[in-house]
């Protein structure tokens, strides 16, 4: 992905990311501001798209996580409401303004309900994986290698082992 900055004979082509973009935020951007409005192209903007990207991806790396370590399967329906929701203001003239904002709520609200009740409806999970493989293309979702997930899974459980010894230890103390 190249994009002229001024003069083209002057200044060159940059690449977006050879100044250390995510490209996927370009996306980001674009999607931030409605098609028919022209939008003046900056490298704030640019990373401010990124900031909100990686934000996404963060809450979304946590669902994922909190679903693999509880076992919790996509295998459920998208959440209908849900989608109702999001596929109106698309059709809204293609609001993606709009639309990535109330992803991006709905992403925090499942976050949040994981952080204070440990909880995760799989139907959510659902949602934010259709949005994802349907329009975003964001890489909020990512295939992680199963012997990642091996890994992963021996160093929770070793970490629980070692509150459990740490635990132990202080009893023996007492």
């Amino acid at each position: 992905m190249f994009l002229v900055v001024g003069d083209k004979d002057v200044t060159g082509f940059e690449s977006i990311a050879g100044k250390g973009f995510d490209p996927l935020s370009y996306r980001v951007m674009l999607m931030e501001h409605h098609y028919t409005a022209q939008m003046d192209f900056t490298w704030t903007k640019l990373k401010i798209s990124q900031a909100r990207l990686y934000n996404l991806r963060k809450e979304c790396s946590k669902i994922l996580s909190f679903a693999r370590v509880n076992s919790i399967i996509v295998d459920k329906p998208i959440n209908e409401n849900q989608k109702q929701v999001l596929l109106e203001i698309l059709l809204d003239n293609l609001d993606t303004p709009k639309f990535l904002g109330k992803f991006g709520d709905f992403v925090k609200d499942v976050s949040n309900e994981i952080a204070t009740k440990s909880t995760l409806n799989p139907k959510n999970l659902a949602a934010i994986k259709f949005w994802e493989d349907e329009f975003l293309k964001l890489d909020l979702l990512p295939n992680f290698d199963s012997e990642i997930l091996v890994i992963a899974e021996q160093r929770s459980i070793a970490k629980i082992k070692g509150i459990t010894k740490k635990l132990t230890n202080l009893e023996t103390k007492s």
